[in-house]
């Protein structure tokens, strides 16, 4: 039996049962963390239920992976002579196929094999803050509310005063 074949934690995993993440991350990004942490939270978004939360993860990764290439500390997927192999570019495509990823998500899981510089960092960067604006325009109020964390929150009846769904810890 093969972990693919068996879920553990959600049905999100199920979008694409024979081609996951995982797959993708060892093919495509060659195991590599912080790339692989940006690309998981992307690819979920709309999938999971935590979807604002998921890309607000996905920045912060990406924040940290452009903070380790310049300081040194990350090399670049590609060097500026390299390119995709075939083989990798149709994995890629099977990956965006099979989790029915569109537009800024395919930018974002295709780029994110093939980095080459921080602008292209930057790239993802518009991307995924494009898919907040897209999916989740009250992202600003959602952002200055930490209600996840049950500090300082305002309450009006189970809705927290940024619009998200409140449930007390004591349901």
């Amino acid at each position: 039996m093969s972990a693919n074949d068996r879920m553990v934690g959600g049905l999100h995993y199920q979008q694409s049962p024979d081609y996951q993440h995982w797959d993708y991350d060892i093919d495509c990004l060659k195991g590599r963390y912080l790339e692989g942490c940006v690309t998981k939270y992307v690819s979920r978004h709309r999938y999971k239920g935590v979807g604002f939360a998921d890309l607000q993860k996905a920045q912060h990764y990406l924040e940290k992976l452009r903070e380790a290439f310049k300081q040194g500390r990350l090399d670049p997927m590609l060097m500026e002579d390299e390119v995709v192999d075939k083989i990798t570019f149709d994995r890629i495509t099977q990956f965006m196929d099979g989790q029915r990823l569109i537009g800024g998500e395919r930018s974002i899981i295709r780029n994110a094999a093939m980095w080459r510089c921080d602008m292209d960092l930057s790239l993802i960067g518009i991307c995924i803050k494009h898919l907040i604006d897209r999916y989740y325009p009250n992202s600003a109020a959602k952002a200055a509310c930490d209600h996840k964390m049950w500090r300082g929150v305002e309450k009006d009846g189970r809705f927290c005063k940024c619009g998200e769904i409140m449930f007390d810890p004591g349901d």
